[in-house]
């Protein structure tokens, strides 16, 4: 893999650059894992990817409030972030 980028905007130089505000170009729905990170796996760096975890997975007994917190997270990314969604 000649002239790739391996980890962009993964250093404290990238920080001034999204203090101000976010413009992800992807967004990621993932578990509540931190074995997971999305950055690396893509290949990304901070403010690249929207991430959107859900809440306490697999513990938690009131589902309908998981889903409507992870519903406003994903509407946060398509309304403010200008996003498109992308349903699976």
């Amino acid at each position: 893999m000649q002239n790739k980028q391996k980890n962009p905007n993964q250093t404290t130089i990238r920080l001034p650059e999204v203090v101000e505000g976010q413009t992800p170009f992807a967004a990621v729905l993932s578990f509540a894992d931190a074995r997971v990170p999305v950055e690396i796996l893509f290949d990304r760096g901070i403010g690249d990817i929207f991430l959107v975890r859900g809440d306490y997975i697999g513990q938690a007994t009131d589902t309908e409030a998981i889903k409507q917190a992870t519903k406003a997270k994903v509407l946060y990314q398509v309304e403010q972030l200008n996003q498109s969604p992308i349903i699976d």
